[in-house]
């Protein structure tokens, strides 16, 4: 007890200090020509705050960060990046509200439960059997339902395996979607899993699939032990079968789409004029709010998330007070080009806010020179290196120039690391889908990520201003460079190595989302069979031999069984046209 608060302590003078500094001297701030790292501090100590109670998108904390961004830019000077304002307003779906998740015994005992959005949802009735785990697997061999009579019956599943959730050779044995499928093909009519003890399990921790198949609840592990008592604890080895093992059980579930509004905020160094050749520099502002999803432990605490992306947030935000303190110097970019500052809402629940950007941008694509984006720069560190993604999304010149700024940028202890690829789980991938070359910064994960923990005191606010000093470098000498470096499809980070497969179709996914019509092409890879079938970017795949595609999990669920040397039936749909191919698949 005593050193949390000790700690708390020092955390709350450091944020103090930080904000006295920044009060001290805020006109000579805001036109120094240097990068400010009481600028930073302070910006990045406020998103961070619990104050914005982790800035969730489509909630009004993350509004909140919107129209604080929006004001900063309005104190700048800037301009509004789009016709309606400084603000950019979008749709999207996600999460869910469960209305209905409930196993009821015998028509007498009732127990709340998660609903399970893996697949569909509605009701289901039948005996009960005990399946232990539930795992089905040939190595090591391990066959919990072999012998068991589940059609027409409800199953119970422990969750993971006999060692827990740390068990490598049975991997994906041990997940939910295997455990479905296996009870499937025993035809169980529904399935109740049994979470460990102290475990949560959220709705929004789960792919919205709704694939056809038994109906499946979750229940906690104190509820399964008041609703079952028969079971024995998990580390028992002798489990028994007595108690409600043959009486009648119902399950039903049941949820609603939750339909949210993003705010993407963005300004233009200087007013934008048509032909006007321009950069975008751009950062995700919103976080995990409570934890509710994609939480790493730590669900209903505030997640403040400082390193992500508090931290891009800030260095955005001080990169324009830096371009626009240094036009008036001679380190002001060339006359015929400008900046353009973009943050992005709804970056967690699946790059929803850079999506909707690409599909509506503020100014044509065919003037933007290239997108920067700044993801987690908050943990510099001399033995990790600065991560920075893209050298090869354009012509030879861009690792090059990549280089020359990371030189000029006074980065002493610390090396320079370049990685492949256009693709990933961040912003930056919205705009290498939409043909832009791209620059991702990063500095790299830490054991606070997606936790409670991720708090201001840990960032490394010389080390955001050292960030904010290569990319005005960076973003100076892309500019410079003429003629504009050209778009290239980088050699990808493939999904045989994203997913540990043995085989992969050759495209790049063009989205991330749940929507369940489809997987949307991104891009296709040169000399991949399926490029034999006409398939180009934007296309949305809807079936793979027998297989119904609605997102990147069915796809990933399909290749997994897959194999070469095998012809596949493949059915993508261009616009209201459908197209019906055959393909085979590329190995390692």
């Amino acid at each position: 007890m005593q050193s949390q608060i000790s700690i708390s302590f020092r955390h709350l003078c450091l944020i103090l200090f930080w904000l006295w500094l920044a009060a001290c001297k805020p006109l000579e701030l805001l036109d120094s020509a240097e990068v400010s790292q009481a600028n930073i501090a302070e910006r990045a100590a406020f998103l961070s705050s619990d104050e914005m109670q982790g800035r969730e998108s489509g909630t009004i904390f993350a509004k909140r960060t919107s129209d604080y961004i929006r004001q900063i830019y309005l104190d700048l000077g800037l301009s509004p990046a789009f016709a309606q304002g400084f603000t950019q307003e979008f749709p999207f779906q996600a999460g869910i509200k469960q209305t209905i998740a409930s196993v009821k015994i015998e028509d007498e005992s009732e127990f709340q439960g998660t609903v399970m959005p893996i697949v569909q949802t509605g009701e289901a009735s039948g005996k009960l059997e005990f399946g232990g785990h539930c795992i089905e697997n040939d190595e090591p061999p391990l066959h919990d339902l072999e012998g068991l009579d589940l059609k027409g019956k409800i199953v119970i599943c422990r969750r993971y395996g006999p060692k827990g959730k740390n068990d490598p050779p049975l991997g994906k044995a041990m997940s939910f979607l295997a455990k479905l499928q296996a009870a499937q093909k025993k035809g169980a009519a529904g399935i109740i899993f049994v979470g460990d003890p102290d475990e949560e399990l959220s709705p929004d921790d789960l792919p919205m699939r709704r694939a056809p198949g038994p109906i499946a609840i979750f229940l906690s592990h104190a509820t399964a032990m008041r609703a079952f008592p028969w079971l024995k604890p998990a580390d028992k080895k002798d489990e028994t079968k007595v108690g409600c093992e043959d009486c009648n059980v119902r399950i039903q579930t049941a949820f609603e789409l939750q339909n949210r509004t993003g705010f993407n905020t963005g300004a233009f160094l200087k007013p934008y004029q048509p032909g006007q050749r321009y950069m975008i520099i751009g950062a995700h502002f919103d976080h995990l709010g409570m934890g509710n999803f994609s939480s790493m432990g730590g669900r209903g605490q505030i997640h403040n998330g400082a390193d992500d992306n508090a931290s891009g947030t800030a260095a955005v935000l001080e990169l324009a007070r830096l371009f626009r303190a240094r036009e008036k110097t001679s380190r002001r970019i060339p006359e015929n080009c400008n900046v353009l500052f973009l943050n992005f809402d709804a970056e967690e629940r699946g790059l929803f806010g850079s999506l909707a950007y690409t599909r509506s941008p503020a100014a044509p694509f065919s003037e933007a020179l290239g997108m920067i984006n700044l993801d987690m720069v908050g943990r510099l560190r001399a033995d990790k290196g600065l991560n920075l993604q893209g050298k090869d999304t354009g012509d030879e010149r861009l690792a090059k120039i990549m280089e020359s700024a990371f030189a000029k940028s006074g980065f002493e202890t610390t090396r320079l690391k370049l990685i492949s690829g256009g693709g990933g789980p961040s912003d930056h991938a919205s705009f290498y889908l939409a043909g832009l070359p791209i620059a991702f910064i990063f500095t790299g994960y830490h054991m606070q990520y997606h936790k409670p923990e991720d708090d201001f005191p840990l960032l490394s606010v010389s080390g955001i201003a050292r960030v904010v000093e290569f990319t005005a470098n960076l973003s100076l000498e892309w500019m410079a460079t003429n003629p504009p470096i050209k778009f290239r499809q980088a050699p990808e980070s493939d999904e045989s190595k994203q997913y540990d497969l043995k085989v992969r179709l050759g495209i790049m996914p063009g989205n991330y989302d749940n929507s369940g019509d489809g997987l949307v092409v991104g891009g296709v890879h040169k000399g991949a069979p399926v490029e034999k079938t006409g398939i180009r970017q934007g296309d949305r795949i809807v079936q793979l031999g027998t297989a119904r595609i609605r997102d990147i999990h069915d796809l990933m669920e399909f290749l997994s069984n897959a194999s070469t040397r095998t012809y596949y039936k493949i059915v993508f749909y261009r616009d209201k046209e459908r197209i019906e191919s055959q393909t085979e698949l590329m190995g390692d």
